[in-house]
């Protein structure tokens, strides 16, 4: 009887057990083949050898059916619960999970042999391959206190103005959040990006000025609308990148000092000042003063407030752009 178990409900490293069993008892029988201490009909080229395919098809389906039925879980916990099934059957029968999918829709109630390979073969006679699936974990940043008029093409402009050429269509999608009646802007996008760190580059333009407003770039948490798992992570990634902006900050005001730039002539309102603005426009606004003799007026921190304001509002110009390619990138991974 244990010579007999089903090992169709069995995950691979199960299975792998399951044969090292059988091996030590054909051993210990003196048999050569284990196969003959198995009863007829069942012997070690069972279903499940033969077929890994099949098996690995049919208990994913049963799984995703209850995992269907299961009221208690939420649609987050259904979608893991599916993500994790299909790795194991992907795993299990060596095969892509599309060609296990068209296995389940076309083959599995009329086939019980057969290979990847086949189902491989039978798939591409009768369907063109698919196109490729969008990123399933991309990385996704929100803005916020957009203007009502802005539209999303200006939104992605802004974004390539100031990040430059590794901005792109492939690169970030924007979806303006619109009202389902009126379809008027509600002030609001999702940028979604195919890359960490130009994700975090996104963020580096948190407070930058776009149509007379001051947008707020935030990482996306997701999850359910107020649950305190979701307003706790917000509160984690504001935190880390409330840290990561003003650390910049240290560091380009740290960069002009040890230049001989700065002499320590400005007061700490105007750099808890830089800390609320983008390290792009306080960059170029700094450059701009150092340039102009700030250091010399009669009062620094207020020529460089007023500067900052300016670029502020009128956004940094070509010659920041520039500089902002070349240095950001480097500071964010020191």
């Amino acid at each position: 009887a244990a010579l007999a178990i089903d090992v169709s409900a069995m995950n691979a490293k199960e299975r792998r057990h399951h044969k090292r069993k059988l091996a030590t008892l054909s051993e210990a029988a003196g048999v050569e083949n284990v196969e003959d201490l198995l009863p007829a009909g069942n012997s070690q080229s069972t279903q499940e050898e033969k077929s890994p395919l099949y098996c690995a098809a049919l208990k994913l389906k049963n799984q995703l059916e209850a995992i269907g039925k299961d009221t208690s879980m939420n649609a987050k916990e259904r979608r893991s619960a599916k993500k994790k099934a299909e790795a194991l059957a992907k795993e299990d029968s060596k095969c892509e999970l599309s060609v296990l999918r068209e296995f389940i829709l076309t083959d599995l109630d009329n086939a019980k042999t057969g290979s990847c390979a086949d189902a491989n073969r039978n798939q591409d006679e009768k369907t063109p391959a698919p196109p490729p699936k969008p990123n399933p974990d991309p990385y996704i940043v929100f803005v916020g206190q957009i203007s009502f008029t802005t539209t999303a093409e200006q939104l992605f402009q802004h974004f390539k103005k100031e990040l430059g050429s590794a901005i792109t269509p492939e690169s970030m999608q924007v979806r303006l959040l619109t009202d389902s009646k009126t379809n008027k802007s509600r002030g609001m996008a999702f940028l979604q990006l195919n890359d960490p760190e130009l994700m975090y580059e996104c963020l580096t333009l948190h407070r930058t000025h776009l149509d007379e407003r001051r947008i707020n770039v935030e990482r996306s948490a997701g999850g359910r609308k107020n649950s305190t798992k979701r307003q706790a992570k917000i509160q984690t990634y504001r935190t880390t990148q409330e840290k990561m902006l003003s650390d910049t900050m240290d560091k380009i005001l740290q960069e002009y000092r040890d230049r001989g730039d700065l002499e320590g002539e400005l007061d700490e309102g105007v750099v808890l000042l830089c800390k609320r603005h983008s390290a792009h426009v306080v960059d170029q606004a700094i450059s701009e003063y150092v340039e102009a003799g700030g250091k010399t007026k009669n009062n620094p921190s207020a020529f460089l407030t007023a500067i900052i304001g300016r670029i502020a509002v009128e956004g940094a110009d070509k010659k920041g752009a520039d500089k902002k390619d070349d240095r950001p990138k480097k500071r964010m991974k020191s």
